[in-house]
């Protein structure tokens, strides 16, 4: 990696996942689709980094998904392109752009979970009703459409300042 942010944020999430895991040594692999995993198997593992920071999660008896992102201005281009009209009318109001980078925040960490490139990220990764009060902490009741199935999945979300962290864990079975 010659881009000496990226090394921090490279380096940072394997620091946060062996804190987890209190072993300074872990073999990571990733799969055809990029997803990392530990290389022993033992447990589901998720990185996250943005910025100057860097986050990890892992489990060893569920699938984990972890994101964070910085709270900015653009993204206000991007979010027709990820949110269905009905998450869109979510997001107006006086904190718009919070809302706007939480609900990216917790698809990209449904997307995590789910580990493969086979969802639509606008259609497939839905966001439920909700009431934003502008606390730093709360839940998400979100859902991952597939062909087949439904799954509901609670998406935990912290606001770090200008930055909004979100993760999850379901049941290896969902």
């Amino acid at each position: 990696i010659s881009n000496q942010t990226r090394k921090l944020q490279w380096l940072g999430c394997r620091m946060a996942l062996s804190h987890l895991l209190q072993t300074p040594r872990i073999g990571i692999r990733y799969d055809p689709f990029g997803k990392p995993f530990l290389a022993s198997g033992r447990a589901d593992i998720s990185f996250a980094h943005t910025g100057k920071l860097a986050a990890a999660i892992c489990s060893s008896t569920n699938k984990v998904g972890i994101d964070l992102e910085q709270v900015r201005e653009k993204i206000t281009r991007v979010a027709s392109r990820f949110l269905t009209p009905e998450e869109l009318e979510m997001t107006s109001g006086k904190d718009h752009l919070e809302i706007m980078t939480l609900f990216w925040a917790a698809k990209e960490t449904l997307y995590k979970i789910n580990g493969k490139p086979d969802l639509d990220i606008q259609s497939d990764l839905c966001i439920g009703s909700f009431d934003y009060l502008c606390l730093p902490d709360g839940k998400l009741s979100t859902r991952i459409r597939r062909p087949v199935s439904e799954s509901e999945i609670p998406v935990s979300y912290h606001l770090l300042e200008d930055t909004i962290l979100t993760w999850a864990a379901v049941p290896v079975n969902t």
